[in-house]
């Protein structure tokens, strides 16, 4: 059970000295101490919860920095797909040239 700076017992003796019946302020100080167990966070949890971020960010980041890596590499493969590509088609074209001007010779000629 988490430790709180509640004192129950205070609460409960604050309540009857100001004229609640004690029934009433045992029960109020029961409900205020359960409030107080299962929603306060401690220093502690604050603590482990900002050690938990810092650790999900440094995940984050090295998962960051490995799919830059990859789409860097990605980015080089397409690229290079590309200009071979290029290259073929330049290749293919010039053979496409050189064939329509041998034909158009040829049937000049004719």
């Amino acid at each position: 059970m988490p430790q709180h700076a509640f004192n129950q017992q205070y609460f409960v003796t604050s309540l009857i000295d100001a004229g609640m019946p004690k029934q009433q302020a045992e029960i109020i100080g029961n409900q205020q101490q359960d409030l107080v167990d299962t929603h306060l966070a401690t220093k502690q949890d604050i603590d482990l919860l900002h050690k938990n971020i810092d650790l999900l960010r440094k995940d984050m980041k090295h998962g960051f920095a490995l799919q830059d890596a990859k789409m860097e590499a990605m980015q080089q493969e397409t690229t290079t797909q590309i200009e071979t590509l290029r290259k073929d088609m330049t290749i293919k074209l010039g053979s496409l040239l050189v064939i329509a001007a041998g034909v158009f010779a040829l049937i000049v000629r004719f």
